[in-house]
């Protein structure tokens, strides 16, 4: 598995943008947008998720990231 930046990320890599991911400014905005910040609202909630190539930005190991807390917080979601 990969799970880190994806080669179409290399010119903001190069700009050294990451250097705002742990910041507070990001903390906030990332509670705002990040559905994992609020996935206790999916608890009732069956996720049927189709996965296909073509993105750039999110790979398909990006799932390695988050997929273990989707299936507790929906009690079994489903990955295609």
């Amino acid at each position: 598995s990969l799970v880190g930046w994806t080669f179409a990320f290399q010119d903001y890599y190069k700009l050294n943008i990451t250097q705002y991911v742990d910041n507070d400014n990001m903390t906030k905005l990332s509670a705002i947008i990040d559905p994992l910040n609020y996935i206790d609202r999916f608890s009732k909630t069956k996720i049927l998720q189709i996965q296909a190539t073509g993105d750039e930005f999110f790979l398909l190991d990006n799932e390695a990231v988050f997929w273990n807390d989707l299936q507790i917080a929906t009690g079994g979601s489903f990955l295609r």
